[in-house]
């Protein structure tokens, strides 16, 4: 094909669109949409410990202010009397991070929970060494007073079908 027939195609299938501003791709949320098997994992899992009605979280879809997909995470005390509200969304880039699943405090003190899950594969395997890097972003947050937790849920799946670094 030639370029002026490739040319003729798009200008065909084009014809007549129109071009609107929308949100820059690191304000979209991805909370429908997963980028591998462990955040599938953990939104399924989490999803279906908010719809058991024996547990102490209820969790709703919903919109941020900017149309943003997010869930509403509310969390019941034992007793019944305290009740404390999150919100998370699922590859929300801040500070120059990524996590995987971000949730922030939304009634009471300012607090932030940044979760990793990709573990050993995408950060610590010899294909892809970041944990220096990795530990820098980390201790960024945890001097804010935000808390960081990392998981490889495929590791702890299967065991013997990777070796994992041993920590203190």
């Amino acid at each position: 094909m030639s370029r002026a027939e490739a040319l003729d195609m798009l200008a065909g299938l084009l014809d007549g669109w129109q071009v609107t501003e929308g949100l820059r791709t690191d304000e979209i949320s991805l909370i429908d949409q997963v980028e591998s098997e462990l955040e599938m994992r953990f939104l399924n899992k989490l999803t279906e410990w908010g719809s058991d009605p024996g547990t102490p979280v209820r969790i709703e879809k919903g919109n941020d202010r900017d149309g943003v997909r997010i869930r509403e995470l509310w969390f019941t005390s034992a007793d019944g009397r305290e009740v404390t509200h999150w919100q998370m969304r699922l590859q929300n880039t801040i500070r120059g991070t990524r996590p995987d699943v971000h949730f922030t405090r939304l009634d009471g003190p300012s607090r932030e929970i940044c979760v990793y899950l990709d573990g050993f594969k995408y950060h610590a395997s010899a294909a892809h060494n970041r944990l220096a890097d990795d530990a820098d972003v980390r201790e960024a947050f945890v001097v804010d007073g935000s808390v960081t937790m990392d998981g490889d849920l495929v590791s702890r799946a299967r065991p013997k079908a990777r070796r994992t670094l041993q920590r203190d």
